[in-house]
């Protein structure tokens, strides 16, 4: 991708209706770096999650020692595609994506509930770490961001779902972005928590891996007679989007027009105009925009693609 500008679309539609004109709104971005609101901060902390692995990779058990721990970026494999992404970030928003304070939490991937909730209870115990870690420093809080793929998001979405001890380390998730997460019964709640300050919500029309992903799910009632049954709620796919909330922008992306596949969102193309779109839904936010009625679409266009 050359050094061009690129266009950012921004169309704020209600669903399934046609976007009227006057809900459309244009903002254009150059390519050059994006810099941090406030100069001679600290770093945010930026943790990289990763989704569901249908095949066993070597990067999990050589580097995370088939342990769900975090790892400095820098000590990641550097063939791998999180490192990639992280300096990919990291050249485009230098102070948004510092490299001594990003991270790849690494994890099974294996399809499995059980997993990802015991992956979520080791995610806590890391990041209770690197905060006391980043406290002591730094001698202030960290922002906290954790960029998730897939069930990756799933797993953060588990932080919730976590018993707190009273000696623990607080600390908020003040950015979540979920890329293609599956929208399912059991966490999509979650977002809600106290825990999470601002989520972002990417997905695509095109990902059929989203919704395609099982949830077994049951409703217990009982009959007129006093007996417990239960029902089965079918189909058991996940969704793509959550309910509207006020914490929660969703946006459905699209590239030149066309909508991204599901192992596109962690392509080095997608992650290098990323923190121009979180940089528009940010805005939205501080801005207090409301998300609860409209379907944010972001649109995107490099000129060298002409």
């Amino acid at each position: 991708m050359k050094q061009s500008h690129i266009f950012l679309i921004i169309v704020f539609c209600i669903a399934p209706a046609c976007t009227p004109k006057k809900h459309i709104k244009k903002v254009t971005f150059p390519r050059a770096c994006i810099q941090h609101d406030t100069k001679n901060s600290a770093p945010p902390i930026t943790v990289w999650i990763h989704g569901t692995r249908f095949i066993r990779r070597p990067l999990f058990y050589t580097f995370f020692n088939g342990i769900p721990s975090l790892r400095p970026i820098q000590e990641i494999d550097p063939n791998s595609n999180i490192f990639e992404n992280a300096h990919t970030l990291h050249n485009v928003a230098p102070d948004l994506f510092s490299l001594e304070t990003f991270y790849a939490f690494g994890w099974s991937g294996k399809l499995s509930t059980a997993i990802r909730q015991e992956a979520a209870d080791r995610l806590y115990i890391e990041l209770q770490r690197i905060v006391k870690e980043y406290k002591e420093k730094y001698h202030q809080d960290p922002i906290i961001r954790l960029i998730t793929h897939s069930h990756g998001g799933t797993v953060a979405l588990n932080l919730a779902r976590v018993e707190k001890s009273p000696t623990d380390e607080p600390f908020t998730i003040n950015e979540l972005v979920l890329m293609g997460c599956p929208v399912q019964r059991a966490t999509k709640q979650f977002i809600e928590n106290d825990i999470f300050e601002h989520t972002c919500a990417l997905y695509s029309g095109l990902d059929m891996v989203q919704i395609l992903a099982p949830q077994i799910t049951y409703t217990f009632y009982k009959t007129k007679k006093g007996h417990i049954r239960s029902r089965f709620h079918w189909p058991p796919f996940s969704n793509r989007q959550f309910q509207n909330h006020p914490k929660l922008a969703q946006v459905k992306v699209k590239i030149n027009g066309r909508a991204l596949f599901h192992s596109e969102f962690t392509s080095n193309r997608f992650v290098s105009i990323l923190p121009h779109i979180l940089h528009v839904l940010n805005s939205c936010h501080k801005h207090q925009q409301e998300f609860d009625t409209r379907l944010l679409c972001v649109y995107t266009r490099d000129e060298s693609d002409e």
